[in-house]
């Protein structure tokens, strides 16, 4: 949902664009900062100033029948 690029402290799951790349991550804002998690524990979250980062937009499922 490209309308819904602004999230909040509550956070959510969003397209982002970071150093050039888009990547799917749980993101949420606060003071400013925006901090980037990903599911996997694997991979350490990211903060950094809300400037650094483009939202595209919230992701969002639809679930219907093809037919």
């Amino acid at each position: 949902d490209e309308s819904d690029n602004r999230p909040g402290a509550r956070g959510g799951v969003y397209v982002v664009r970071l150093d050039g790349a888009l990547i799917v991550k749980r993101v949420s804002v606060r003071a400013g900062q925006v901090t980037i998690a990903s599911d996997n524990p694997a991979y350490p979250s990211i903060t950094r100033p809300a400037g650094e980062v483009e939202v595209i937009g919230r992701v969002v499922w639809l679930s219907r029948s093809l037919a």
